[in-house]
């Protein structure tokens, strides 16, 4: 097996999401008395009133009254709660309750959550798809962007821009931390750009800071992948790889989506478009936009797995194409949740770039 084919910028389906923030739910006897709560449940929707009641007991009735039902872990102290709504979907009622301090496993396949994980407080807020095939995981910004970023995803809290400044300041607050520290401790970290990126571009900024590239987050608009850097072939061998293997993938998509077109009626009024059509049409100019950048030796890339020294990474956060620099020792609660579940791999997924440059 060759080293160009041995490695894979892919675009990855993930089976099942690990949600970290802070949670309550609930039922039981009285409202009204200190240390009671109330529960129901009707056609879905949940009605929850508790006063000082504790959090892992409230979250526990709610999974056995839901229906698919879940079970609750706490991996700390248990906290009290003080909550009161009626008649909202078990989404909107996370919504409303969640704080910064738990984990959600949500199997997509099933579209069921299957467990909550309360953590310690000051666990922060972070999201992760776990693949049980692989048994790997990718932990993910939670929020993860302001509207929808290249992974297509969406903030679980509706994509705040306050909320991603909070997290983006919370963030660089533990890396000046670790980096206090010991500033020349190696670390790895998720570095995500303000804008989308040429990887040569994004491969020397990393690189100025004394630190090294090991994944490439690349992609476009709302599509994404990873390239893993070979650490046995130079900066330039492993950006040859990426350039080509992008190539074969855009040839094959610009080929698929052209014979699509062909097979559909022509409408040249956009409001006559159906929604399918005008999907493959979008599709088809993002993949023309991409093949453009690679005409030009370019693979836009939004975000890029590091390791360098705490102290250097800490002067990456200065840098006018930085948005983010997230340090995987700033989720020690959520990795070792995964590492608890068994899982081999775990990497951090960057911020999607800010919407102002998703369409221009």
């Amino acid at each position: 097996m060759t080293k160009s084919n041995k490695r894979v910028g892919h675009w990855v389906y993930w089976k099942v999401v690990i949600v970290a923030a802070s949670f309550m739910y609930g039922m039981a006897p009285a409202w009204g008395e200190k240390g009671r709560f109330e529960v129901t449940v009707k056609a879905g929707m949940v009605t929850v009133q508790a006063k000082q009641a504790g959090l892992s007991g409230v979250l526990r009735v709610v999974g056995e009254k839901v229906s698919p039902s879940f079970s609750v872990e706490s991996l700390g102290a248990d906290r009290q709660v003080n909550v009161s709504f009626t008649d909202l979907p078990l989404q909107a009622a996370i919504d409303r309750l969640a704080g910064s301090n738990y984990a959600v496993v949500y199997n997509v396949k099933s579209d069921r959550i299957e467990k909550i994980f309360l953590l310690p407080v000051g666990s922060g807020i972070s999201m992760a798809h776990v693949d049980p095939d692989s048994r790997s995981a990718v932990v993910m910004p939670q929020p993860v962007g302001d509207e929808v970023g290249p992974l297509n995803q969406t903030t679980h809290q509706g994509g705040q821009p306050e909320k991603v400044a909070e997290y983006i300041q919370e963030r660089h607050a533990c890396l000046k931390a670790l980096a206090r520290d010991n500033s020349k401790t190696e670390i790895a970290a998720q570095v995500s750009f303000v804008d989308f990126i040429p990887d040569r571009k994004a491969v020397e900024i990393i690189e100025k800071h004394r630190s090294k590239v090991t994944i490439l987050r690349h992609g476009w608009r709302d599509e994404s992948g990873e390239f893993g850097m070979d650490p046995d072939d130079s900066v330039e061998e492993n950006l040859k790889v990426l350039h080509q293997k992008t190539h074969d993938f855009l040839a094959l998509r610009r080929k698929s989506l052209r014979e699509l077109l062909q097979k559909m009626p022509s409408s040249a009024n956009p409001e006559s478009m159906t929604t399918r059509e005008k999907n493959i049409r979008d599709q088809q100019l993002n993949v023309e936009e991409r093949w453009e950048m690679l005409q030009r030796n370019e693979v836009p890339v939004y975000g890029a797995t590091v390791k360098g020294g705490a102290g250097e990474l800490e002067k990456l956060i200065a840098h006018l194409s930085v948005r983010l620099v997230d340090a995987l020792d700033c989720h020690g609660p959520v990795m070792g949740l995964l590492n608890k579940m068994g899982l081999r791999s775990r990497m951090m997924m960057p911020l999607p770039i800010k919407p102002d440059f998703q369409r221009r």
